[in-house]
């Protein structure tokens, strides 16, 4: 979505919050009718406000319609009174990445993007801490290389003899505390000389013994 479409929606978002606050009982049809827009979405529009409040409503990601409530607000601000080491992730400050990975654990919430989920916090006065992008991100993934290769998806609970994009995903998780996608593990391993063709002959050989 360019600047200019979201600069429009944006505006949208604004006069729709002032008609809901003058009127609340508004329906979908009048709000879409008086502001051009589809059904479904001035009734989502709706039910943000009134659920959520104006700045959830504002903070809309438009390509993402999964919201962090007040509530889930309030109990990410209870936890991020301790370091993030308490919950099993390996960095002591509370950065986006970090936010992000227990945001999703937590509430099952997944953003669009960094910048997104950013932007929503700030909203709410939660600011995380700006991580350095080259921060041990390369060892921690080489550490993980190295766990998966010496253990099996057994050692951590899984029902499967080999490991797949998924499990491999899930150990990021819970062991060096990255979220990674599907995608983004396949470039690892592929960057790391492995195929995928290599990589499951290894764990059948490494299953078979």
């Amino acid at each position: 979505m360019s600047k200019k479409t979201a600069k429009h929606y944006y505006r949208l978002r604004v006069k729709a919050a002032r008609m809901i606050e003058q009127d609340s009982l508004i329906t979908g049809k009048l709000l879409s009718k008086y502001l051009d827009i589809r059904h479904a979405t001035a009734c989502f529009w709706i039910r943000t406000y009134k659920e959520h409040g104006i700045n959830a409503l504002l903070s809309i990601d438009v390509s993402s319609k999964r919201l962090i409530s007040i509530r889930q607000i309030d109990q990410l601000r209870i936890a991020m009174q301790v370091p993030p080491t308490r919950y099993g992730f390996t960095d002591d400050e509370w950065t986006t990445g970090v936010v992000a990975v227990y945001i999703r654990q937590r509430f099952n919430i997944r953003y669009s993007s960094p910048d997104t989920m950013r932007r929503i916090l700030k909203v709410h006065g939660i600011i995380p801490v700006r991580s350095n992008k080259s921060i041990n991100i390369d060892a921690k993934l080489q550490e993980l290389i190295l766990l998966i290769d010496e253990k099996t998806p057994k050692d951590f609970g899984f029902d499967a003899k080999i490991w797949t994009v998924k499990t491999i995903g899930k150990v990021a998780i819970n062991t060096i505390g990255i979220g990674l996608g599907d995608n983004r593990i396949y470039v690892l391993l592929c960057r790391m000389g492995w195929s995928y063709q290599k990589y499951k002959e290894e764990a059948l050989k490494k299953t078979a013994k």
